[in-house]
C-alpha cells in the first residue's frame, strides 16, 4: 500500500502499490491494508478516504500464485484461508467515514469487488471491469454476492456475477455500477472533489449517515 496522508480537510488517499502486476492483491498487501485501516479508524480528524491504484490499473484481483496454491489445499483449509484473505481488505467497511473508489484502470475479480466495499465509485473511461470468479472456478468472493446486489438491481448483479464478463466503463455506468466516468488523468481529481464536498459537511452527520447507508 502507498498512503498519501495530509490532504486538505482530513482526506486520505490510499493506493494499491504493486503496479508491475497491475496491483494484484496479496496476503502481504492485505496485512498492510488492514493495519492502515485500523490506524485510520481511530483518527477523529478523518473525513473521507479515497482508494485507487498506482500505475495503469486499479487492481487485477487476487494474486495468481496465491490462487494456484488454493488448488493444492483441502476444502476446509481453503475456506479458512480465503475468508481471512477477504477479511483483510473488507476492513475498509469498518471506517466510520465515506470511502470512494477511484478506478483508474482495470478492476477485476476481487479488485472490482473491493470497489463495492466502498461507498462511491468513479471510473476511468479506459477501465475494464468485471467479476471473473466463475471463470476461474470459484464462487464470487470479497463479499461481492452481497455487496453488488445492494448497489444495483438483482438482475444486473446476476448478469455480472454469473457470466464473469469484463465490461467497459461506459457499460458499468449504464448499469449503475459506477457513479461517473472520466478521462484517466481526471479520475482521482474527481474522487477528491467528492471527498472535499463531504469534508465540508457536518462530521457527525456524515458519519451517522454513512453508518445507516451501509445497513441497506
Amino acid at each position: 500500500m502507498k498512503d498519501v496522508k495530509g490532504h486538505a480537510n482530513g482526506i486520505v488517499v490510499l493506493r494499491f502499490n504493486n503496479p508491475s502486476q497491475l496491483n494484484a492483491l496479496t496476503e502481504q498487501i492485505g496485512n498492510v491494508f488492514e493495519r492502515r485501516i485500523s490506524e485510520l479508524k481511530g483518527d477523529d480528524s478523518l473525513r473521507a478516504v479515497v482508494l485507487t491504484g498506482e500505475g495503469k490499473g486499479f487492481s487485477a484481483g487476487g494474486d495468481l500464485d496465491f490462487l494456484h496454491n488454493r488448488a493444492k489445499a483441502s476444502p476446509s483449509d481453503n475456506a479458512r484461508i480465503m475468508r481471512r484473505f477477504y477479511e483483510r481488505f473488507l476492513t475498509i467497511r469498518q471506517l466510520p467515514v465515506p470511502t470512494i473508489a477511484a478506478i483508474n484502470g482495470p478492476a477485476v475479480g476481487a479488485g472490482f469487488a473491493i470497489c463495492f466495499a466502498c461507498d462511491i465509485r468513479v471510473a476511468s473511461e479506459e477501465a475494464k471491469m468485471g467479476f471473473n470468479f466463475v471463470r476461474i472456478g470459484i464462487p464470487p468472493g470479497m463479499g461481492s454476492s452481497y455487496l453488488v446486489p445492494s448497489v444495483v438491481s438483482r438482475q444486473v448483479a446476476a448478469r455480472m456475477l454469473l457470466t464473469g464478463d469484463l465490461i467497459t466503463a461506459k457499460e458499468a455506468h449504464a448499469y449503475g455500477l459506477v457513479l461517473s466516468v472520466h478521462k484517466k488523468e481526471e479520475v482521482l481529481a474527481e474522487a477528491l472533489k467528492i471527498a472535499e464536498r463531504i469534508a465540508t459537511a457536518s462530521p457527525l452527520a456524515v458519519r451517522e449517515t454513512t453508518k445507516t447507508l451501509r445497513m441497506v
